[in-house]
C-alpha cells in the first residue's frame, strides 16, 4: 500500500542531486568530452569501446575514488528488466548513474538513437542521473556537429534533457 499525504494522494518521493553528486555527474561528462575516439577504436564492437570509456571514466574524481562498475544494476519496468552499460553507485539507497554507450553507423543512425533515448528515460525512473554517451561514425559527424554548442533545436533539446529529465547527452567522433 502506498504512503499517502494529508489530502489523501500517494506520496512521491522526489529525486534530487546533492550539490556534490551535481558535482561528481558534472565531472564524469567533462571527462566523458575528454575521451579520445581514434578511427581504430571506433572500427571496434560498441562493447569494446564500452570497455576502453569505462576504464577512461575510473579515476580518482573529488576526495574518494569513484567506481563506474560494470556489474549491472537493474531496472524494473513493465515486468521487464532493462540493465544499463555501466553505472555509478550513490550515497544513498537511489543509485547515482546509468551510464549508456551507443555507437551511431550510418545504416543504424535513426534506431540507434531513438533506442538510446528510450533506455535512458527507463533509467531516469531508478538513476537519479544517465549519462548517454553517442560514438558517431556517420559521414560528417552529424550528430556531433547537431548536438554542439549552438541554439539549434537539437542543442536545446539536449540542454532540455539534461536540465528536465537528468539525462546528459555527450557526443563523440572519431578523429
Amino acid at each position: 500500500m502506498a504512503k499517502l499525504c494529508r489530502r489523501g494522494r500517494p506520496v512521491v518521493q522526489q529525486i534530487r542531486l546533492g550539490k556534490h553528486e551535481r558535482r561528481t555527474v558534472d565531472r564524469l561528462v567533462q571527462r566523458a568530452k575528454r575521451f579520445k575516439l581514434t578511427r581504430y577504436v571506433a572500427a571496434k564492437r560498441e562493447t569494446s569501446i564500452a570497455v576502453k570509456i569505462r576504464k577512461h571514466l575510473n579515476t580518482p574524481l573529488l576526495s574518494g575514488q569513484l567506481q563506474v562498475e560494470r556489474t549491472p544494476d537493474k531496472t524494473t519496468l513493465f515486468g521487464r528488466k532493462f540493465y544499463p552499460d555501466a553505472w555509478v553507485p550513490g550515497a544513498k539507497i537511489r543509485p547515482l548513474l546509468a551510464l549508456e554507450f551507443k555507437k551511431l553507423t550510418e545504416k543504424r543512425h535513426k534506431g540507434s538513437f531513438k533506442e538510446s533515448l528510450s533506455q535512458a528515460l527507463v533509467y531516469a525512473t531508478r538513476y537519479k542521473a544517465v549519462l548517454v554517451v553517442l560514438f558517431d561514425l556517420t559521414e560528417g559527424h552529424r550528430f556531433k556537429n547537431k548536438l554542439g554548442r549552438g541554439n539549434r533545436a537539437e542543442s536545446r533539446f539536449a540542454r532540455a534533457l539534461a536540465e528536465d529529465q537528468r539525462i546528459h547527452i555527450v557526443v563523440l567522433a572519431a578523429s
